[in-house]
């Protein structure tokens, strides 16, 4: 194959994305405590915490701001704890979705609801409930945590005498 082919080929590839590292609050604790009371270098902490010296540096910086942001000492726990993540809060609250696993498994006919039909049979299983207006896949996404799964209906064959005793043997 030519080299021109080869190069426009891998021209429109990507190089692949480094990933990201999210540093365990007691490890930004570790890297904080070791570069302000010992008299250690960046690169010296980085390589024992196996961490590179920028990460350091950052982790360092931003503790020295939230102390002095939240006026407390380097030592004080809450500098080192995860920030709230972002993302779409939850419809429902845990009793909310204890109370649809429960309306849902009370007996066999709404056991075998498909999620189309627990949708539409929604307002009189959980009326008692106050849900918000929620879709088949959040009813569905429910029961699936909790250990619910969609089952294929089975039918199994009563085994004959003859069965049993080879069954034995």
């Amino acid at each position: 194959m030519p080299q021109h082919r080869v190069l426009k080929h891998l021209k429109g590839q990507r190089s692949p994305q480094r990933r990201h590292l999210e540093v365990h609050p007691i490890t930004r604790a570790i890297a904080t405590v070791l570069y302000t009371t010992t008299s250690r270098s960046f690169q010296t902490v980085a390589n024992e915490l196996n961490l590179q010296k920028g990460t350091v540096q950052k982790i360092v910086k931003k503790a020295k701001e939230k102390a002095e942001a939240q006026d407390v000492n380097l030592y004080t726990p809450t500098i080192y704890e995860d920030a709230p993540r972002s993302g779409r809060p939850e419809i429902l609250n845990e009793t909310q979705k204890a109370g649809i696993i429960e309306a849902v498994t009370k007996s066999r006919e709404t056991r075998d609801f498909r999620t189309e039909e627990l949708q539409k049979h929604a307002t009189s299983l959980f009326a008692h409930l106050d849900l918000p207006p929620v879709s088949d896949s959040t009813i569905e996404s429910v029961l699936y945590a909790a250990g619910y799964a969609r089952r294929k209906h089975g039918w199994k064959f009563a085994l004959t005498p003859a069965m049993k005793a080879a069954r034995y043997k």
